[in-house]
């Protein structure tokens, strides 16, 4: 048995409903991001306008508790940048080839951001792909934090122990393992549902 387990089976039923409480909370936040969560604009949102570049756009890294990356393009009418999931779906060797110092590009922005970009009648963001991508990416983000709210909620709900008989022992029932179940079911649903693992990974792009 693990420190983990031990610390949670000296908890009392009073104490492990506050517990559940938390969980729920924390995963009603977390459902509520979901409706907030990487900007998906349609093309008709977008404002389309010409750039010209002043200088080598940028591909920028950080790393804090994932890696981050994006792409920054400074132009005759300000700094824009390629972010998120859009940044995984930018056809970068191609763009690394052409778009350089003075290029002339179509581009469909919305505040600092490029959702949609050509050259040349190229298409250098898949748009449609990206937007795809952000709808599964919510739709798992739901299946999993959506469960994890109904299992601590229902948990939380129960104001005394359960118990049962096993063979003559009076056995109450612990919803903490429970939960983790539901949690891990979910997780596997979500991924069928979306069709894999691909639309939560953290690689830099879906594409060469």
């Amino acid at each position: 048995m693990s420190k983990k387990e031990k610390k949670w089976n000296n908890l009392n039923f009073k104490e492990k409903r506050k517990v559940y409480l938390k969980g729920t909370l924390i995963f009603l936040f977390f459902v509520g991001f979901t409706f907030i969560m990487t900007p998906s604009p349609s093309l008709d949102d977008l404002v389309k306008t010409n750039l010209t570049l002043k200088k080598d756009p940028k591909f920028k890294k950080k790393r804090a508790s994932g890696t981050s990356y994006w792409l920054e393009l400074y132009t005759d009418k300000g700094k824009y940048e390629i972010d998120g999931i859009d940044y995984k779906y930018l056809k970068h060797k191609v763009f690394k080839k052409h778009m350089k110092k003075g290029v002339i590009f179509e581009a469909g922005i919305k505040g600092e951001n490029i959702y949609f970009l050509k050259y040349k009648d190229f298409e250098f963001l898949r748009f449609w792909e990206a937007k795809v991508h952000k709808m599964k990416n919510r739709t798992f983000a739901r299946i999993v934090f959506g469960a994890g709210f109904i299992a601590c909620l229902i948990s939380y709900l129960f104001k005394k122990e359960i118990k049962y008989n096993n063979d003559g022992t009076e056995t109450v029932i612990d919803f903490g393992p429970i939960i983790l179940l539901i949690i891990i079911l979910s997780v596997i649903i979500g991924l069928l549902t979306i069709g894999g693992s691909d639309f939560i990974s953290g690689q830099e792009f879906m594409y060469q």
